[in-house]
C-alpha cells in the first residue's frame, strides 16, 4: 500500500525532454483503458485477480523510462518499449505506465564527472506524489499499482512502501 500523502513537499516540476526525446522524467501512460476498466486476469501474490491494476515500470541505474524497456531489431533499429507493444495486446483493458527519475551517477559533461545524485527516498516520494496527482486525475485512486522495476527501481519501489 501507498503511504498517505498529503500536498506537502511537492516536487520540482518535470525537466523539458530534449529536441527529439521522449520526456525521460516523472509518470507517462503507455496504454490506459479508462477509469473504469477491468484486466481479463493478473496473479497478485499468488493469488488470481480480476481487479483494475494499474502497471508502473520504473528503471534502474543509468536507465529511464524508456530506453530501458526497448530493445532493438535484428537490423539495428531500436523498437518501442515491449511493455508498451505487447502488453497492451496481451492486457488491452489495462494501464500500464512507466516512472522515470534520475538515475544517473556520473555525468560526461562535467569536468569532474560527478553529478548531484538525488537519494531513493526522494525519487520513491516523487513517485508517490506523481501517482498520488495522476491517480486522483484519472477517478482511480481504488485501484491496485503493481511495480515491475529493474536494479536501482526496486530499491525505489521498495521504499514507496
Amino acid at each position: 500500500m501507498l503511504r498517505n500523502i498529503t500536498s506537502r513537499g511537492r516536487s520540482k516540476p518535470e525537466q523539458p525532454p530534449a529536441s527529439n526525446e521522449p520526456k525521460l522524467l516523472g509518470l507517462t501512460a503507455w496504454h490506459d483503458a479508462g477509469p473504469d476498466a477491468d484486466i481479463d486476469f493478473i496473479f497478485i501474490a499468488g493469488r488470481l485477480t480480476f481487479e483494475p491494476v494499474s502497471i508502473v515500470f520504473v528503471h534502474g541505474l543509468m536507465g529511464d523510462r524508456h530506453k530501458t524497456w526497448r530493445g532493438t531489431s535484428s537490423n539495428g533499429v531500436k523498437l518501442e518499449p515491449w511493455p508498451k507493444l505487447l502488453l497492451s495486446k496481451d492486457i488491452p483493458r489495462s494501464r500500464i505506465l512507466s516512472f522515470g527519475y534520475d538515475a544517473r551517477v556520473i555525468n560526461k559533461d562535467n569536468s569532474s564527472g560527478r553529478i548531484p545524485a538525488e537519494s531513493a527516498s526522494e525519487h520513491a516520494r516523487e513517485l508517490v506524489y506523481t501517482l498520488r496527482d495522476f491517480r486522483s486525475e484519472t477517478r482511480t485512486m481504488g485501484r491496485k499499482i503493481m511495480f515491475i522495476c529493474h536494479s536501482l527501481g526496486g530499491i525505489v519501489c521498495k521504499d514507496v512502501c
